[in-house]
């Protein structure tokens, strides 16, 4: 079995489902608003990390970066 196509069939299901009945229950834009408001509370953390340097900005730093080496 694919199980790559299973998984994308099963997450267009669900995500379908879910749109379908956050839109069904007037809740779609809230679901977009807090998406949203993750997505920039996100980028405040890493910018005020990096800015404030020190091990909290190398943190960051690590944990987004990829390394070749797999360490």
């Amino acid at each position: 079995m694919q199980w790559g196509a299973f998984a994308t069939f099963f997450v267009i299901g669900f995500g379908v489902s879910l749109i379908s009945w956050l839109y069904a229950k007037d809740l779609l834009a809230y679901y977009g608003i807090g998406i949203f408001l993750g997505f920039v509370t996100n980028l405040i953390v890493r910018f005020a990390g990096v800015a404030v340097g020190g091990k909290l900005g190398e943190g960051l730093l690590e944990i987004s970066a990829f390394r070749a080496d797999g360490k």
